[in-house]
């Protein structure tokens, strides 16, 4: 009891200011407002010189061309090994494709029959999960048959089948690797964080510009975007092995490579596995991006019907990429969390195996019965169900009725609150913006993370993308602080009650498996196109982590210290404001975090509905095939997102310092 209430005191603030540490980044800001009220004066301290402006955007694009064109290694050029790679993915694409969309014209084998991929998949879903993951599994399949999308949904497939495999295994092996050499690791490290904080988009211009267009290069963007979680999940798998396990090795003679095989990879194989679930759903995001670059499924056919708006059609195509995305996440998962099932030498192979021979059946089946009978392999166009026109009649009529209404909201939002606040971030001299960032970082973390924000922050000027970052940066801050807004007191509601608990989790788990292409959708309804749809799509997206993190943060508060709270006279109120939320601020912090993370990212596909941010930026050059732009752009959303996940890091690790946790 008496080390919960010592959990009462008060808790440690940032302390007097200490004017010898914080001089010269007060004197820096000092500085800049002095420049910023003197600007005819000193117009170059107000707005970056432009004859200072680094030509980045040029360096990459010569980059790019140089090595599509010149480079060689006297035998073959760099291009001739591009086009091995391409030709060398194309096979399994090819074969994956055949089995599930075009089968076999030239022998006139058809694809696989709708009804064997489902048998299949509830194999699948049985020896992951059991009968309740086998309905699941026919159920998801069975959605996409009814409603006309199987053949969009399986070359959507097709794809993911191919590259999650791909991908796992290079992210599986960089792990590894980094694992066994801490440099290397040490220098991994950086190019994870730009990889995981680097929009969608950027990665399509430079796959285009070295492999073209369609379903390879989709697969290449799609594995590279999907690569640093099965990095990560390997390396922390493998490092945070007991030190028994190794002795273990040891003690039984295992040589490096058998110790990594039968003994590291077993003992970190849950944690590996979640990286592999992460692949799974980053490569289903991806998929649908690369609907951009030509590559055919469900994004493709999305996209072409929000560029029409029919709505209903792609609210129908959405659903369906969301039933393919649950399917792949919670099998995934499942088999992640299922038990280490130890080799039965004593039994046959095929007992051992009867799901996979059942599925070799099915495939056998199924391929025969194609080629007798093709009329059984497809289903019946006379039982397909759409609900789309349905929906086209609700959206003009909640379009008419509340016409004025949300007419007058947008106008609102954007004349008085969006559209001045963008103006007034616009405004502000870089010299102060940049100086803002480096105070920030010394107050939290001292003055090597002062240096390192500040440097950061003046490189979206120095690459004279000073004015998109900006815009990127008001509309960044509108959304977060919107999710702060709604997410935190939903956080705090499931905290409080178990049942709105389990129901938030639920609603969380199912907003993250939704592809961002989804949430378009809602927003173009009410709002059509410009900032407040982007902010608004941003919002729905990204408030998930705010919400989880404050139900975890506030659940994993001491039970002794709320009970001795209670015993100290504290009302409700009190024991939220002065315990539970102080507490909890290092996992709130961290939600804020991958808020703007999530962001970030939504803000790059957001520009498909007019804005002039950053991700409008990505999409020009994405047109033009300009690699340079799109990859300083890119880059410069990175830099946003690496400075605020610097400053919130810190921030969270000072709270734990201050709060005894670490």
């Amino acid at each position: 009891m008496a080390e919960s209430i010592k959990a009462l005191q008060p808790l440690p603030s940032l302390g007097r200011i200490d004017v010898r540490r914080w001089f010269a980044p007060l004197a820096i800001v000092a500085a800049a407002v002095l420049a910023a009220a003197m600007h005819d004066q000193f117009p170059s301290l107000a707005s970056y010189p432009e004859a200072a402006t680094l030509p980045v955007q040029d360096w990459l694009s010569r980059l790019f061309d140089w090595l599509a064109d010149e480079l060689s290694f006297g035998l073959f050029t760099f291009q001739d090994l591009m086009d091995w790679l391409v030709a060398g993915l194309a096979v399994p694409l090819a074969v994956s494709r055949a089995l599930l969309v075009s089968g076999i014209p030239d022998l006139g084998v058809p694809p696989l029959p709708w009804w064997a991929v489902l048998a299949i998949a509830g194999l699948v879903g049985h020896y992951v999960g059991g009968v309740r993951k086998a309905l699941f599994a026919c159920a998801c399949l069975a959605f996409l048959v009814l409603f006309g999308m199987w053949h969009t949904a399986m070359q959507t497939l097709a794809l993911v089948l191919v590259t999650v495999p791909l991908t796992a295994a290079a992210g599986f092996t960089i792990g590894v690797l980094a694992s066994r050499w801490p440099r290397f690791e040490w220098a991994l490290a950086p190019v994870l964080n730009v990889m995981q904080a680097t929009p969608h988009f950027a990665y399509l211009v430079p796959v285009v510009v070295l492999f073209g267009f369609g379903a390879v290069s989709g697969l290449i963007a799609t594995a590279i975007f999907a690569l640093p979680p099965m990095v990560r999940c390997t390396l922390l798998g493998l490092q945070r092995l007991p030190a028994s396990a190794f002795e273990v090795a040891r003690m039984s003679g295992c040589t490096s490579w058998q110790s990594l095989w039968k003994v590291e990879v077993p003992e970190a194989r849950q944690t590996i596995l979640v990286g592999v679930n992460q692949v799974v759903n980053m490569s289903l995001a991806m998929v649908v991006i690369t609907s951009l670059i030509g590559v055919t499924g469900l994004g493709y056919e999305l996209l072409n019907a929000l560029e029409r708006l029919r709505l209903g059609t792609a609210l129908e195509l959405g659903v369906g990429i969301v039933v393919l995305a649950l399917l792949l996440d919670r099998l995934t998962q499942s088999y992640a969390n299922k038990p280490y099932i130890h080799a039965e030498p004593h039994r046959q192979w095929a007992a051992r195996h009867a799901h996979a021979v059942s599925s070799g059946a099915v495939l056998i089946l199924g391929t025969l019965v194609a080629v007798i009978a093709p009329p059984l392999a497809y289903f019946p166009e006379a039982l397909e169900l759409t609900v789309a026109p349905g929906i086209d009649v609700i959206v003009r009529w909640i379009t008419d009725q509340l016409f004025h209404q949300l007419r007058a909201f947008n106008f609102f939002m954007l004349s008085y609150l969006l559209i001045p606040l963008r103006d007034t971030l616009e405004n502000i001299p870089w010299v102060v913006v940049v100086a803002a960032v480096a105070l920030a970082g010394q107050i939290v973390g001292g003055a090597r993370l002062a240096l390192t924000v500040g440097a950061l922050a003046m490189m979206p000027a120095v690459v004279g993308m000073w004015e998109p970052a900006m815009r990127t940066l008001y509309m960044i801050g509108s959304a977060v602080f919107v999710c702060l807004v709604i997410g935190l007191p939903i956080g705090i509601l499931a905290a409080g009650n178990e049942r709105i608990g389990r129901a938030v989790t639920n609603v969380c788990d199912t907003l993250q498996t939704f592809p961002s292409f989804i949430y378009l959708i809602p927003v173009v309804m009410l709002f059509r196109v410009g900032d407040l749809a982007a902010i608004t799509a941003v919002v729905i997206y990204a408030v998930v982590p705010v919400v989880r993190y404050t139900n975890l943060g506030l659940r994993r508060v001491p039970a002794g210290t709320i009970e001795a709270a209670r015993m100290s006279g504290c009302t409700r109120l009190q024991l939220l404001r002065k315990v539970r939320l102080p507490l909890a601020m290092p996992e709130i912090l961290l939600g804020v975090n991958q808020t703007v993370m999530l962001g970030l990212f939504m803000l790059a596909i957001a520009s498909l509905i007019g804005t002039t941010d950053l991700g409008q930026e990505i999409n020009k050059a994405l047109s033009a095939g300009d690699v340079g732009r799109a990859l300083t752009a890119g880059l410069c959303i990175a830099i946003i997102g690496i400075v605020c996940d610097l400053l919130l890091r810190s921030w969270s690790d000072r709270r734990k310092r201050q709060l005894g946790f670490a």
